[in-house]
């Protein structure tokens, strides 16, 4: 199986649990330790509406190429599902994923721009669902599929500040886990408080 043949099942998969997230706190912290969780919700709404013009072949917002929202409404997680649904339309089209497409600065294969989408609608969904409190769950194909990506985009992403340093999962862990390793998450975040000495 492809990123391509596989992108409907993890967007899905992500839209269905920021559906369920309409009572998110907005200033909990997130396993992206730049973004709490309305930064994060404002960055991701961006590059998904972004990323879903670039799979329909249209251009991007000149003057916000990268949408990078403004503060959370009370509806963020309908109109985030709406973003994903749309970016899960474009790049169910099998043209979407031929040539090259306009990525705002220049060309790239649309190829990598798509699977640039599928790991950052995984990772950013993660991200987003432990935030929450909530599980997120994903078939090990989608895993591995991410993992392959992850891994052999890992150096390149922590250079350009994409992923942070690298956390070790053991290698008998789902493959979803160790892709989320290789970008810089630690798939336990967050950790569970340590009892004070002598605390029952």
């Amino acid at each position: 199986m492809t990123t391509a043949t596989l992108f409907p099942t993890a967007v899905e998969i992500v839209t269905d649990t920021v559906r369920g997230l309409d009572r998110l706190d907005l200033a909990a912290p997130t396993p992206c330790a730049e973004f709490d969780a309305a930064g994060l919700i404002g960055h991701f709404s961006g590059t998904a509406e972004a990323l879903g013009r670039i799979g329909r072949g249209e251009p991007l917002d000149a003057e916000n190429p990268w949408g990078r929202g403004g503060p959370a409404t009370e509806d963020w997680n309908l109109r985030l599902a709406a973003s994903l649904d749309r970016l899960g339309e474009a790049w169910a089209e099998a043209g979407a994923w031929q040539g090259s497409v306009d990525f705002g600065t220049s060309e790239m294969p649309a190829e990598a721009v798509g699977q640039m989408a599928f790991a950052e609608a995984l990772l950013h969904g993660w991200d987003l669902a432990r935030a929450g409190g909530r599980t997120f769950t994903v078939p090990e194909p989608v895993g591995a599929e991410l993992l392959r990506f992850v891994a052999g985009t890992a150096e390149l992403g922590r250079t350009m500040g994409a992923y942070g340093d690298e956390v070790t999962v053991p290698s008998d862990r789902p493959s979803f886990d160790r892709a989320l390793g290789q970008a810089g998450r630690n798939p336990a975040w967050p950790q569970p408080t340590t009892p004070e000495p002598g605390a029952p």
